[in-house]
């Protein structure tokens, strides 16, 4: 029986009343939502909250709706407010809600212990879907602000989707996300979490997703349309992606919440830097995989492993990235502003458009973004986004690193199953 499993039963069996998860001795309100959006901006919430063993909150692991959940839970213990998530298991358990009054872990005396274990079997029941559908709500655009959270759920193969949650740390003055957020390889491997700055999202708002905020304790069992006005629940950002598309809305999106204009040429060298990073970052979960891999002696992974490890989400976000930027590219071009941005940031973005240059301005390339993706072997952004297009990547954590990267090799691809 799993860990998560005999706690559950504990908790629905405990007829204990004390040692509850914590105290609440004041209510939310406006004034604690603004402290809450200044406390995700502060340097109390960093990558290191969970794995620093120094942290109060060692120990808890979180994948992408477990780290909301979590940072929700710390503030609200942190400013003694109230806490509430709706249980997965609904009225089977006759526990509708999971709070910081649960009494099912007060066999645990330590109390950063019994938080801990709280969070983690919450992690452990309550998914992304549970997160979008029933603990927060859709908002104004002019409302997002650190604190609020990006959802998305995606299609992916074989009628699967993919979801994730990006925690909104800061809106830069241009309009774009410092974001800070897990993933399952991220929490299956006990990692710091990973944290973006100045992030343009890419995928498109849609009933049950997009931008939300939580919700009060006091307001469960309310429908959306029953939420006081100053709670700036709407669905305008679905209209918005209906009537824009995706990059006309969150092209809306920047200027609505953007305080000064971002001047070309450091936009495009700001989404030029962003997309080397993310290149880059590809190489350490893609390598998670691999020696994952490594450690099973190559066996196929079962479903529970494949998701772990496996990187369509991932991928697809990289190439939306390129698809931005070339969008934006482009743009200027036909505008006549690409004369704006500096010459080799020019060139740079030429080679990436059209993968066609001389080798020393490929070299160039190369050296102000080497995707170092195995030893002796590096790849230039211009030759990665070809690669993309022709969809030469591999997201299964099953083939072998050349495979995952597109390269030429005389090896076959892995007949283990594609999940999604």
């Amino acid at each position: 029986m799993s860990r998560f499993l005999l706690l559950f039963t504990f908790y629905i069996f405990s007829t204990s009343v004390q040692g509850v998860i914590w105290e609440h001795t004041n209510v939310w309100s406006i004034e604690s939502e603004k402290e809450f959006s200044q406390w995700i901006k502060s340097e109390n919430v960093h990558k290191q909250i969970f794995v620093n063993k120094t942290s109060n909150y060692y120990g808890i692991v979180a994948d992408c709706a477990d780290v909301s959940y979590a940072f929700r839970a710390i503030f609200a213990k942190e400013h003694g407010l109230p806490f509430k998530v709706l249980h997965p298991t609904g009225s089977r358990s006759g526990k509708k809600h999971l709070s910081n009054l649960s009494t099912g872990f007060d066999y645990i005396k330590n109390p950063k212990k019994r938080f801990v274990e709280f969070i983690n079997y919450i992690g452990g029941s309550v998914g992304t879907e549970g997160l979008s559908l029933n603990d927060t709500y859709p908002i104004k655009i002019e409302s997002v602000d650190a604190g609020s959270l990006f959802m998305y759920k995606v299609k992916a193969s074989f009628g699967r989707a993919v979801r994730h949650s990006y925690n909104i740390k800061n809106v830069t003055p241009y309009g774009t996300f410092d974001v800070i957020y897990g993933t399952q390889a991220i929490a299956k491997e006990g990692l710091p979490l990973s944290y973006k700055k100045s992030q343009e999202m890419t995928k498109a708002p849609h009933r049950g997703w997009g931008f939300r905020n939580f919700k009060w304790p006091a307001h469960k069992g309310f429908s959306h349309s029953e939420l006081p006005p100053y709670m700036n629940y709407s669905k305008e950002q679905y209209s918005l992606v209906r009537d824009l598309g995706t990059q006309g809305f969150f092209k809306y999106v920047i200027k609505i919440l953007g305080s000064i204009s971002e001047q070309t040429n450091d936009k495009v060298s700001r989404m030029l830097g962003d997309l080397c990073l993310a290149s880059q970052d590809r190489i350490a979960y893609v390598h998670q995989g691999f020696n994952y891999n490594l450690k099973i002696n190559g066996r196929c992974m079962n479903y529970t492993e494949f998701d772990t490890y496996s990187t369509p989400s991932r991928d697809q976000a990289l190439k939306d990235k390129y698809l931005v930027f070339v969008a934006y590219i482009n743009e200027l071009k036909a505008s006549g502003a690409i004369n704006e941005i500096d010459p080799k940031i020019e060139s740079f973005a030429n080679m990436i458009l059209t993968n066609d240059d001389l080798a020393y301005m490929r070299s160039d390339l190369r050296a102000f973004c080497p995707i170092n993706f195995m030893e002796s072997s590096v790849l230039d952004m211009a030759t990665l986004w070809s690669r993309i297009k022709k969809k030469k990547l591999s997201s299964h954590p099953n083939d072998s690193i050349k495979h995952r990267w597109g390269e030429p090799t005389s090896s076959r691809i892995t007949k283990c199953e594609q999940f999604y």
